[in-house]
């Protein structure tokens, strides 16, 4: 039986960015060496739970990132969490 808690989420990928993270006098920057184009999309259901807030998909959005769940991070944990952390 479907969750009634949960909602339609649409995603896009345009561009998969590989490169290197990099420190300097505290600020983080990221260089990107390579793009792929993708351009490939996905709906996947999600809610938003708990404190702090979780993000709950009901599948990955891709076999890379791999996770259903999502929260953020402090700002001094390692920059590349910044954006958000994988919790399963």
């Amino acid at each position: 039986m479907p969750d009634a808690n949960l909602v339609g989420l649409e995603v896009t990928r345009e561009w998969a960015l590989s490169g290197t993270w990099s420190v300097l006098d505290g600020v983080t920057r990221h260089q990107v060496e390579d793009r792929e184009p993708l351009g490939t999309g996905l709906t996947a259901a999600y809610r938003i739970t708990g404190d702090p807030p979780t993000l709950e998909l009901d599948r990955p959005i891709d076999a890379d990132l791999g996770g259903t769940r999502f929260a953020r991070v402090a700002r001094e944990a390692d920059p590349a969490l910044w954006h958000g952390i994988g919790l399963g």
